[in-house]
């Protein structure tokens, strides 16, 4: 499989503010950005949609986050699985983890919105972290979380099991 992140990352840069449809079914495998800071950054008012699994590729990590911004007001993400491949991304040890969160999102704007979202085989501290006013988590599910190969206990962390309308955590 081809890294997709350059092309998609291309796609949603020359369509800031705009609706971006993945295609249902597809697997696009991404990489991160050269400092591994992060994969994707998504532009304010950018809908990123689709019944589509964004995977990270073998051998990524350690890395920040997947999809990000600081400035995403009126972003929308309904429909995308993020599968984050903990088996072929172990955490090496408890201090990576504290350097390297690996969250899927983190995104800083008001009028968010996480809509039938799946996030599977993570091991992160936070799985979304979003900040600003009017922010939506809900009908999402959270599968394979903390099934790190190497049991690097890092649980008190991210587990505390907070529910969001609509969503279900399963381990």
């Amino acid at each position: 499989m081809t890294d997709a992140r350059p092309a998609l990352q291309n796609i949603v840069t020359h369509n800031a503010g705009k609706t971006i449809v993945l295609p249902d079914g597809a697997v696009c495998l991404i990489t991160p950005v050269a400092d591994k800071t992060k994969f994707l950054s998504l532009p304010a008012g950018t809908i990123l949609r689709g019944k589509a699994t964004l995977r990270v590729a073998n051998s990524s990590a350690p890395y920040n986050s997947i999809v990000s911004s600081t400035a995403c007001n009126w972003c929308q993400i309904p429909d995308v699985t993020i599968d984050a491949n903990i088996a072929n991304n172990p955490i090496v040890d408890t201090r990576e983890i504290y350097a390297h969160a690996r969250t899927e999102f983190v995104l800083s704007g008001d009028d968010l919105s996480f809509r039938g979202i799946t996030i599977m085989n993570s091991s992160p501290i936070n799985s979304i972290i979003a900040t600003g006013s009017r922010i939506t988590v809900e009908g999402s599910r959270f599968k394979v979380i903390g099934d790190d190969p190497n049991h690097v206990a890092h649980e008190s962390l991210h587990r505390d099991r907070t529910r969001f309308p609509g969503s279900s955590h399963r381990d």
